[in-house]
């Protein structure tokens, strides 16, 4: 038993780069000399992988890797101020030439698949946006710059091209299928939703539901309403307005500020006004 001790705690070891490993039986963390990690934190158990290519630079990352999944980070990404959680046979592919700062990843029985030359960031807001899969998939095209919050539950399939914008405190919400073209413009504080996010439940499974959960009040059991989402190319989505499911924006489509599409088709070079929702 004191030998099981000791040999657990020499595990975790730091190096003159302030890095600090704790590696569980099978679990690997290959990183190449050229690698500039410093100040990083690298917690791996369950058989799982971390692989770190040649040129990437890291600083104050923190990994936490279990039940067989597999991060990669490609060459010449920049990670910095950045938590990521994965497990239960998740997947995180980070592609070449990315830059990605304080922002944290969250996947549980999913893949998130992140193409070359993005950029990921916080913005100037200090809440850390969170990319959240829980059962699901994302898949980012190249050349975006994403600052907004993501979550992806149920199966969920979310899709974004290639030289997106998406602003600081704008939110995507996946249950079913979201689909996101190129070349498109979302404003500060938008919602796209394919989902009504909560079922409806009688007072007595209310009841239920809150005493057995408490303190955690509002956990979703069962999948919401859902119906799919899809945004076209070159389209400008204005501040805090909503893109709600079962919406279909064309290409070259206006949604004004707080305006709210909801299970609706606007065309290609339609207008959304915020005032009545209406399609000029």
């Amino acid at each position: 038993m004191r030998f099981d001790r000791l040999r657990r705690r020499l595990r975790r070891i730091f190096d003159r780069t302030g890095n600090a490993f704790a590696l569980g039986e099978g679990s690997a963390c290959p990183i190449p000399k050229d690698a500039d990690v410093r100040d990083c934190s690298f917690r791996l158990h369950g058989k799982s992988t971390l692989i770190v290519e040649s040129g990437a630079k890291m600083r104050n990352v923190s990994f936490q890797v279990d039940s067989a999944s597999t991060v990669r980070i490609a060459s010449g990404t920049v990670l910095e101020d950045v938590d990521i959680c994965v497990w239960n046979r998740s997947e995180l592919s980070i592609g070449k030439d990315c830059s990605v700062h304080g922002v944290r990843f969250v996947i549980e029985k999913g893949k998130v698949a992140i193409s070359d030359h993005n950029v990921l960031s916080g913005g100037s807001r200090a809440d850390m946006p969170v990319m959240t899969v829980v059962d699901g998939c994302i898949s980012l095209g190249d050349h975006n710059h994403l600052q907004n919050s993501v979550w992806v539950r149920f199966g969920g399939n979310l899709s974004i091209g290639r030289y997106n914008c998406i602003n600081a405190g704008s939110e995507i919400r996946c249950d079913e299928s979201v689909t996101i073209g190129s070349y498109n413009m979302v404003s500060y504080e938008c919602d796209i939703w394919d989902t009504n996010t909560h079922s409806c439940y009688s007072l007595e499974e209310k009841k239920a539901m809150f005493e057995k959960d408490f303190p955690a009040i509002g956990k979703e059991p069962n999948k919401p309403d859902t119906k799919p989402v899809a945004i076209g190319d070159g389209n400008w989505i204005g501040k805090r307005s909503c893109i709600l499911k079962g919406s279909v924006l064309g290409n070259e489509t206006v949604v004004g500020t707080r305006a709210i599409v909801s299970n609706m088709t606007v065309g290609d070079g339609g207008r959304v006004l915020p005032s009545k929702s209406e399609i000029k």
